[in-house]
């Protein structure tokens, strides 16, 4: 085994098992969203070291209980350097004028991606300075770390807690250095690399990128982001622009990040660095809108730390733990919790992989808007039974894996209560219940709409809910299209006086398919409309999707039987299924509609 078995969406790009591994067999790719995971090649021995020192698998904190708080900034030539009070580097220069290494995140020279960088030197140090708000690439620090170390170099290390609890990782529990000081920041999250790449791209329109300030100060303290090109132009985006609005919210952020073990008062720094937002609520006179930091000192080496700076700060006011931590918690969710994972959140990285821009990413995951809508009778109403809300699952789940953002319109006469139990459970995206007349509000969310394979073009539906199913509430703008729909049979169909009006809006799709052959006759001699005849999406679902929807079964079965769902039974139906059965020496597991009756 190796560290390939760790769940999809639970790296944090620590590079712990990268750094350690002695074959060299792991490399940390970016995935399709742009966050570093590891990817082990065939010259893995399993050795399972990368097992044993994951954070995220074994329990690596070094977690360290807050001593005290501190509200403070440093003097105007480093706090103009800095992202809130110029704590890092006021620290950090200390560390370079006596000869020592220091290490943090930096841009890359054409501010495409952040790395961490080992510098011990003035003229570099400046690169480390400031916020990057991008997952950084951490590589082989740890392991230059450790040379640095173990030669006797007093090393800063900075980054959020979970490169500092990898960097741990890496050392060994056991191991001690008393010349190694870390400072881990208040982190909200990891942005993807891709994202920012995507919003570069879109802000320098084709000119080139020479530097990237997250933090510009021109305004005074807050989140301006300022982009210089070569030709000597500059952009600001402006704090509550794109960028940051998909940060706060979590949209671009890492999913391991929904479940960050390090969002909790106890830190694993030596020091914790952040912003003090709304300290004027504490104490006015801390903030003069320049910018003021937080520090957490958690160890004996926090306190060395702060006590060397102290003589270069301008000013410095101790904070109980009893009004820092509250305070916090509602002002900075890192202390506290990890940020909650938005429901849009994969639609923003849908319209980023295909190509769309950053904004446009950003405008469908922040309104709601989807590329698809699905009627059908998804929700298991009165009318409806198991197969359609198989059909309709499988059909969302088919256009998600396309790469689509989905949702199930919910017909006029939806009730939550009784909606499927794939919705339920997998919490898929369903829009508002509206009335028969209010229907048309959902052109705002979606882009094409989908008429689901089932027996909707049946004339007794129409009789209840008006012509939906054949969208009448769409306009002419939007997309338009059935797949595998059926008329159920000849009969019951269409008396004259209505089928001026389903012939109206069905010659209005962009496209039609049917389940079954008959159908494609009936949409051209009755309809006027050419159609084609298309398996049911059951037969497109993955695989994967229908055994990841059987773990979630509540009734399970073992040894060889046969499985039944029976629409309509009647005892013609079960004693066919009770031949099968005995004819293959098997038990019977069934499922009736509504589960009205079962087979015993």
């Amino acid at each position: 085994m190796n560290i390939s078995v760790l769940e999809k969406g639970k790296c944090s790009g620590c590079t712990t098992c990268f750094n350690l591994c002695p074959v060299n067999a792991i490399n940390m790719k970016k995935n399709d969203e742009g966050f570093y995971v590891p990817e082990v090649s065939e010259n893995c021995v399993n050795c399972e070291l990368c097992l044993k020192s994951c954070p995220q698998l074994s329990a690596q904190y070094n977690y360290k209980q807050t001593k005290e708080y501190f509200a403070a900034w440093a003097k105007s030539n480093e706090r103009a350097l800095g992202s809130s009070g110029g704590l890092f580097p006021l620290i950090a220069k200390q560390f370079i004028e006596e000869g020592s290494v220091v290490y943090g995140a930096a841009f890359t020279k054409d501010c495409m991606d952040v790395r961490f960088m080992r510098v011990d030197n003035m003229d570099e140090l400046p690169r480390l300075f400031k916020s990057k708000y991008v997952q950084a690439d951490v590589s082989n620090a740890y392991t230059l770390v450790k040379e640095d170390l173990s030669s006797g170099k007093k090393v800063l290390f900075s980054g959020c807690p979970c490169h500092v609890d990898g960097l741990y990782a890496y050392l060994g529990k056991n191991t001690t250095y008393n010349n190694l000081y870390t400072i881990d920041i208040l982190c909200h999250g990891a942005p993807s690399s891709f994202g920012y790449r995507k919003f570069l791209e879109e802000l320098s329109e084709g000119k080139t990128v020479v530097s990237v300030d997250f933090r510009d100060k021109t305004y005074g303290w807050g989140t301006l982001i300022k982009i210089q090109f070569s030709d000597g132009t500059h952009k600001f985006h402006p704090w509550n622009g794109e960028y940051f609005r998909t940060f706060l919210s979590g949209l671009s952020v890492n999913e391991a990040c929904f479940e960050c073990k390090y969002a909790r008062k106890e830190r694993v720094g030596d020091i914790t660095l952040g912003d003090f937002w709304g300290v004027a609520k504490i104490d006015e006179s801390l903030d003069d809108k320049k910018g003021t930091s937080i520090i957490a000192v958690n160890s004996e080496h926090g306190e060395r730390l702060l006590n060397h700076a102290k003589p270069r700060l301008e000013r410095i006011k101790s904070i109980p733990i009893s009004v820092a931590e509250p305070h916090q918690a509602r002002a900075n969710a890192a202390i506290n919790r990890p940020i909650k994972r938005p429901v849009m959140r994969e639609c923003f990285f849908n319209h980023l992989k295909k190509g769309d821009s950053f904004t446009k990413a950003t405008q469908y995951a922040e309104k709601s808007l989807m590329d698809v809508g699905i009627l059908g009778w998804w929700n298991e109403t009165p009318a409806s039974n198991y197969g359609s809300t198989l059909t309709s699952y499988a059909l969302y789940k088919y256009l998600e894996d396309c790469g689509l953002s989905v949702a199930f319109v919910s017909p006029p006469d939806f009730d939550r209560k009784t909606a499927g139990k794939f919705c339920q459970d997998n919490q898929y995206r369903m829009t508002t219940k509206y009335s028969k007349d209010e229907m048309k509000n959902n052109n705002k969310y979606f882009d094409t709409f989908i008429v689901a394979s089932d027996v909707l073009w049946y004339y007794d539906a129409f009789i209840r809910t008006g012509y939906m199913f054949m969208l009448d509430f769409v306009t002419d703008k939007k997309r338009k299209i059935s797949y595998a729909t059926s008329f159920g049979n000849y009969k019951n169909f269409f008396p004259d006086h209505e089928l001026l009006n389903a012939k109206y809006y069905l010659n209005k799709f962009d496209s039609v398919s049917v389940r079954e052959l008959e159908g494609v006759d009936i949409c051209k001699d009755r309809f006027e409309v050419e159609a084609t005849q298309v398996m049911d999406p059951v037969f497109l679902c993955e695989l994967n999707n229908w055994n990841d929807l059987a773990e979630k079964a509540e009734r399970k079965a073992s040894g060889d039987y046969v499985f039944a769902y029976v629409l309509d039974p009647n005892s013609e139906k079960i004693d066919y299924i009770k031949e099968i059965a005995e004819a293959n020496n098997c038990s019977i597991y069934s499922i009736t509609d509504k589960q009205r009756q079962r087979v015993q």
